[in-house]
């Protein structure tokens, strides 16, 4: 464990020093659980960096600024929904770094925390360089910001979307199109599965529930229920497992749905559980 997060020092130091060299690179910002207090990095933490520039592309089309940290294991580059691109790099050892590419047009500290990025930088954020600030960068309360509360159309909207899933699920099963079936009780129904385990912890607790995201410590802040539930909602690939599986996830997300339309004031879509269910449980019944 020690030599791990001493690999990392190393490798935080050698960045470092190369974005203090590069006139494009504006500011350098380690994010995510390097950055943390609460729930901070462990042993299988990577390093996650936020790099603020004038100039991404050139990061992007020149790629030899990669291999001077280490040798490279694998790499890809993404880009967010914005245009950010980020580079994902395994080097040797295992070390796994992070590089997002930012715009720098402006304060670090505006960027950081009263736009697009305050999400994440508000968990926790630490400077490593910071080229252009006139004054000492504040670190502001690190609390992530209180949720709104959804409407009833969201409500609505989630539960459709979900159950319109079920639906095709049911139908791929009894085609025997079973890859389908399986990437979809596996991956494609858990966004609305999680929105609605969110909703109903911050229903339970108060919109300034902390739920994360994408599932992070959700055996923390879920309902205990349904930390002990959960795994049987995972299908393996054989038709009476995927059976069994779309069934519990469509237990789970009716009781959730009901308790939280219940503390919200929401009108409950009983029909669902009357009409739609009871006919995905009778095909079911003939598939298995």
């Amino acid at each position: 464990m020690d030599k791990n997060r001493n690999e990392y020092i190393k490798l935080e130091a050698h960045i470092t020093a190369w974005a203090a060299a590069e006139p494009a690179l504006r500011a350098l910002v380690v994010v995510g659980s390097r950055a943390r207090v609460e729930h901070g990095a462990d042993v299988w933490s990577d390093l996650d960096l936020m790099l603020f520039t004038r100039d991404a592309e050139r990061y992007v089309e020149d790629t030899a600024w990669i291999d001077q940290f280490g040798t490279v294991w694998a790499r890809e580059c993404q880009r967010t929904q914005a245009g950010d691109p980020e580079w994902l790099v395994v080097y040797a050892g295992g070390l796994k770094v992070d590089f997002f590419f930012a715009p720098k047009t402006g304060e670090l500290s505006d960027l950081l925390f009263g736009g697009r990025y305050a999400a994440v930088a508000q968990r926790g954020v630490r400077v490593l360089l910071d080229k252009d600030s006139q004054q000492p960068f504040i670190l502001p309360a690190s609390a992530p910001a209180k949720q709104e509360k959804l409407t009833a159309e969201e409500f609505t909207a989630v539960s459709q979307k979900f159950h319109l899933y079920a639906y095709r699920v049911t139908m791929m099963l009894r085609r025997g199109d079973l890859w389908r079936a399986q990437t979809f009780i596996n991956n494609e129904m858990r966004p609305a599965l999680l929105t609605m385990l969110a909703w109903h912890a911050q229903a339970a607790h108060g919109l300034d529930y902390d739920t994360w995201y994408d599932g992070r410590f959700l055996e923390t802040w879920a309902d205990p229920r349904v930390v002990a539930v959960l795994p049987t909602t995972f299908a393996r690939y054989a038709v009476a497992d995927m059976c069994r599986a779309l069934l519990a996830l469509l237990d789970l997300f009716g009781w959730l749905m009901q308790e939280t339309a219940v503390k919200w004031q929401y009108a409950y879509p009983r029909h669902v559980d009357t009409q739609l269910i009871a006919w995905i449980t009778a095909v079911l019944d003939q598939e298995t």
